[in-house]
């Protein structure tokens, strides 16, 4: 596996035979990078096994060299998978800063090579290490985290009510590290122990969907989910009020309504119980038409602070919850900055009721960028029967790309955290997700009417322990990477020195 990648010099790389075959490997790995985050995440292997190349032994090169070629590396892996982020509102500026974050951790395991000389082995907790900051940090884009790659394959990650997405990372890792160690060495033991990591836990997954296809799903909860993108415009928020209810059959009851992120701004203020949008929701509840309507409102809930928010109307009572993940830049940035920029700012660190709404009415609303984060998601999803989720897409101006890595990275979190999802959004799809990731309805209508299966399974391993075991399984494998050298135990050669030339 000498790839050709690690066989360009940096000083041929201006001559037409080196730029040629420059531009051919980067055209290469973003076609690899786009096929594998858009339809089958196992050829993601074949990029990893190339950065294990690019890492291996790297401290023998000049600090140039490997920049260059980490450059190439990312700017293949991020295009190919986010290119829908050049045609959304400020997508260029979220790539770039991407782009900088993963170079620079790359640099920094060039530095962790030259000075400690771990093994190659310990790019895997350090990679983890980095995923699990981008998955508990909330001023980050964890959207590439390596375990999202099989959302669209969730046949195969059925173990993830186990080890969340994070053990996906660890799984891809380790496939591509031991068909790395089997290649550079020619090794035996690198082969079956590939063969081994990568059909042991899809096996698992097989006997997982089978127990779920064999159990009865004959209670169903009803529920309703608008899109606003018919609406008209600029609507009042007592007109849209009015507007909803009345295409909704008052014949029927419902669970719940569920009206995505953003539709209602400026509808959260002190007196909002007094306008004629509250009173006109609040007749459907005394009719017993719904149980409780969940709404995306905006607001400012106290002089300066504005809040992104679930608003929750029941008929004797209503909460709220405010978004605590706020979009970098788009709705946050830090305070100390604010002076900087002519806009206003969404607050995350306000007083709400969601504790009430999830101990009262055991469903946890998720809002938005709130749902790419497992960590986040499973504390929420404790003890609930199921999960909201208000997303507002418009920002995505009709890229499908986007908006549907955005869907199965929503349905891995069901997967995880053994809960039916239900997602209402704008410019977006209404979904109902079943347990094992499934989407069963889908559509992008303006009114969606869900059956949703009715389910009582308790907690799953990883919704009780999710940051527990991902600490625990990232301490292990960073001691492993110092015992006794792990490519002396597969019988490393060290012909990876006839690849890395300065």
């Amino acid at each position: 596996m000498n790839s050709s990648l690690l066989l360009i010099k940096s000083n041929n790389w201006n001559t037409p035979r080196g730029l040629f075959q420059l531009l051919s490997i980067f055209c290469f790995l973003t076609l690899i990078s786009f096929f594998a985050w858009n339809y089958f995440g196992l050829l993601f292997i074949i990029f990893l096994i190339l950065i294990f190349f690019h890492i291996h032994h790297c401290e023998k090169l000049r600090l140039k060299t490997f920049f260059i070629r980490t450059i190439l590396l990312i700017l293949a892996w991020q295009f190919g998978a986010l290119f829908w982020m050049l045609n959304i509102d400020k997508g260029i500026l979220g790539l770039i800063a991407n782009i900088i974050m993963y170079v620079s951790i790359f640099v920094i395991f060039f530095y962790i090579k030259k000075h400690i000389k771990p093994s190659t082995f310990s790019f895997i907790p350090f990679w983890l290490s980095f995923e699990l900051f981008l998955n508990m940090y909330h001023f980050s884009f964890p959207w590439l985290t390596l375990g999202n790659l099989f959302s669209s394959q969730i046949y195969l990650i059925q173990w993830y009510d186990i080890s969340g997405v994070l053990g996906g990372s660890l799984w891809i890792l380790s496939i591509a590290y031991f068909l790395f160690t089997g290649l550079l060495n020619r090794s035996k033991k690198g082969y079956i122990i590939f063969i081994l990591v990568l059909i042991i836990p899809p096996l698992y997954s097989f006997t997982q969907l089978n127990r779920y296809n064999n159990k009865s799903h004959n209670k169903t909860e009803k529920i309703v989910t608008y899109n606003n993108q018919y609406d008209l415009p600029h609507r009042s928020n007592d007109g849209l009020a009015i507007n909803i209810l009345k295409k909704v059959d008052p014949s029927s009851s419902y669970k719940s309504i569920i009206i995505p992120e953003q539709t209602f701004r400026g509808f959260l203020h002190k007196d909002y119980q007094k306008t004629l949008a509250y009173q006109f929701f609040q007749d459907y509840l005394n009719k017993g038409v719904f149980e409780n309507i969940v709404l995306g409102a905006t607001g400012r809930i106290k002089k300066g602070i504005l809040v992104n928010s679930a608003l929750i109307m029941t008929k004797d009572t209503s909460y709220y919850k405010n978004k605590k993940i706020l979009v970098p830049y788009t709705e946050y940035i830090f305070p100390i900055l604010h002076p900087f920029f002519k806009k206003k700012f969404y607050r995350a660190d306000t007083e709400d009721s969601e504790t009430q709404i999830i101990n009262q009415l055991r469903i946890a609303p998720i809002i938005c960028y709130e749902s790419i984060y497992p960590f986040y998601v499973a504390n929420k999803s404790k003890n609930v029967t199921y999960i909201y989720v208000l997303s507002s897409e418009k920002f995505m101006n009709d890229n499908q790309y986007g908006k549907t890595q955005y869907d199965r990275i929503i349905a891995l979190r069901a997967i995880e955290n053994g809960r039916p999802i239900i997602k209402a959004s704008n410019n977006g799809n209404s979904m109902a997700i079943q347990t094992n990731g499934n989407i069963i309805q889908k559509s992008s209508k303006e009114l969606n009417y869900i059956s949703v299966p009715k389910t009582n399974s308790g907690n799953t391993f990883w919704n009780k322990y999710a940051y527990k075991i991902t600490i625990i399984i990232i301490v292990l494998l960073s001691i492993l990477c110092f015992f006794p050298k792990l490519e002396k135990i597969l019988k490393t050669k060290n012909i990876a020195n006839m690849i890395y030339r300065k």
